[in-house]
């Protein structure tokens, strides 16, 4: 029976990773899009800082999502 489960398991731990994969790569462009965004000429100091939250908490959501990874390890 162990041998029965361990595809499952495999299979389950891909498909997991692949959603992981997703987010990181969602909050990876708003990262890069707000990065460009802030780096614009012009922007007000109060757009500015609006950018760098934006960055900060999508950056943020990539670690907590990193150490969601840590059981699949195992």
């Amino acid at each position: 029976m162990a041998g029965a489960e361990r595809p499952e398991t495999t299979s389950n731990r891909l498909e997991l990773v692949g959603i992981y994969a997703h987010e990181i790569n969602n909050h990876l462009t708003v990262i890069l899009g707000s990065c460009d965004m802030a780096s614009a000429a012009g922007l007000s100091p109060q757009d500015t800082a609006a950018y760098l939250r934006e960055i900060r908490t999508s950056a943020m959501a990539i670690a907590r999502l990193a150490k969601g990874l840590e059981p699949l390890q195992h």
